[in-house]
Formats: structure tokens, sequence, C-alpha cells
């Protein structure tokens, strides 16, 4: 139903009726699940990242499921980057949630790993993300685990991370690093 709504141009029908079905089912509902994720999407496709919050939210505290934290952090985010909510405080729990996250996915938390360094990053804690950085890093491959990220692209991010924190020397290392150690092809 929500796919017809969304096709024919009227997406706030698709989630009236996905969030009228989640009203009506209980709690222990089987199908519970899969119209809240659903009435998720459909909070996405109109941008209402706090009504998506909260329906993550919901799923996070029924379902305790890591990716659920995830897509709450992920939320936050989009609310920061849009202006609609207070970003210190939205800042301070997606970093909360994110690292929930990546304690209970350890092995294919890629993309958490990626936005947890990116919210390290823009609330200015640069050490903290360098530590996470090197933790989350392959020793075998070099790459950041579960992540499409290339190690060229993991040393980058780290020589950024450096910068930020005025640290030149460590910067430059990990520069020549780049250039002798790492494949030529990849810088």
């Amino acid at each position: 139903l929500t796919m017809v709504f969304n096709n024919l141009g009227y997406p706030k029908h698709a989630t009236e009726s996905v969030a009228k079905a989640c009203e009506s089912l209980k709690k222990s509902s089987p199908l519970l699940e899969n119209f809240l994720k659903q009435l998720f999407f459909c909070h996405g496709k109109e941008r209402q990242y706090l009504l998506q919050q909260q329906t993550a939210m919901k799923l996070y505290r029924q379902y305790k499921k890591p990716e659920y934290a995830l897509w709450v952090a992920t939320t936050m985010v989009l609310q920061i980057d849009n202006n609609t909510g207070n970003a210190n405080m939205l800042m301070k729990m997606a970093t909360r949630f994110l690292k929930t996250a990546l304690e209970t996915l350890p092995e294919r938390g890629g993309q958490a790993s990626e936005l947890y360094l990116n919210v390290l990053s823009r609330d200015g804690q640069y050490q903290e993300a360098i530590t996470c950085l090197k933790s989350l890093v392959s020793e075998n491959s070099g790459r950041l685990k579960s992540s499409s990220m290339l190690p060229v692209e993991v040393k980058k991010l780290e020589a950024k991370f450096y910068k930020e924190l005025n640290n030149v020397s460590m910067e430059e290392q990990i520069a020549r690093q780049i250039l002798l150690e790492i494949n030529a092809d990849d810088w």
C-alpha cells in the first residue's frame, strides 16, 4: 500500500496509513516490527527526521537490535545537517547510540564505525577519533573493519585527525607511509 501511495505522489497518505496500522497492532504482534520499519522509511521519504528518530527509538527499545541504535544515531545526524534540532545535544546522544551499536556490531559495523568517526570529528573529539580508528582497523588488510574504505583512505583520515590536533610530525609520518609503504597506485 505504501508503494502505491508513494508512486502516485502521495507519500503523506502512505505515512498515515502505516501509522494507523502501527497504532492498531499490539506490542506482541509479530507484524509490528515490519510496520514500524515501514513507518521509519515513510518518515524518511518525507524528511521528517524527528519522527523518524522517534520511530527508530521505539524499534530499538522494543527489539534491542543494534541496527536500530544505528538508525537512531543516523536520524540525529540528519537533524543536525538540516538544522532541525539542538546540535550539541543530538551530537552527544548520537555518539552514545553509535558507541552502543559498535560494541554489539564489531564484525559488521563498518557503516556504524564510519558514522561514529564522522560524529567524533564534527564534535572536535579528534584524539578519541584516532583511538577509535586504530581500534577498528584490521591488522591484516589495513581497512576499517566491515567497511568499504581502502587502507589509503583510512590513513588519510587518520592524518586529517592529526592535522586538526596540530600534530604535524604524525601527519607527515602518515603521508610518508602512504607514499612509501602502501600501494603507490592508491595515492
